[in-house]
């Protein structure tokens, strides 16, 4: 920032930002108007442009996932709700429905940049893995699938995902945990 504001017109000083931006915080979207301004300055620079082009991909799958994950949302506090009111029947319709917009937004996103939507969507890839996993415990799914599928958001986060106490799922993704590093 201080390179920056010292001289504006320094065009390796956008890149070399808009790069930190990306691999240290996840920022693609700091990064994205970086690299914008980095090509005011430098409009036929390869590397600049294969950045560029990369991040509008990003941008673009970034609008498909938060889709998939608010209509997600939606229908998961609608099957809470029913399942409040003792409605098991119509909730499950609405948690199934759930599960599946988690889904396609997990398979959307690159599992090599679990948190790349973190800052953008105040979500990660994990978070929506568990929010699935939630889905299945409340749809009474089969305890072999849960415990997979935790175990993969365990791999997927490299051990960083950890749910809020006393949420559920939160006791059988430790226990997952535990039996994961015994194993």
């Amino acid at each position: 920032n201080e390179a920056i504001n010292l001289s504006p017109n320094y065009s390796n000083s956008y890149y070399m930002r808009a790069v930190s931006s990306l691999t240290l915080i996840n920022d693609w979207e700091s990064s994205l108007s970086d690299i914008k301004k980095f090509l005011t300055l430098e409009p036929s620079d390869e590397a600049g442009n294969n950045l560029s082009n990369a991040l509008n991909l990003v941008k673009d799958k970034s609008v498909a996932i938060n889709k998939q994950i608010s209509e997600g949302n939606e229908n998961f506090e609608k099957g809470e709700e029913l399942l409040e009111a003792s409605k098991d029947k119509e909730a499950s319709e609405f948690l199934n429905k759930a599960v599946l917009k988690y889904e396609k937004a997990i398979l959307s996103w690159d599992k090599n940049h679990p948190y790349l939507y973190e800052k953008s969507h105040s979500t990660s890839l994990p978070q929506i893995m568990f929010k699935k996993i939630q889905c299945r415990l409340h749809l009474k799914d089969e305890m072999d699938i849960i415990l997979k599928e935790c175990l993969e958001i365990y791999k997927t986060s490299a051990g960083r995902f950890n749910p809020k106490e006393g949420v559920l799922g939160a006791k059988i993704y430790s226990m997952a945990k535990v039996l994961n590093d015994n194993a």
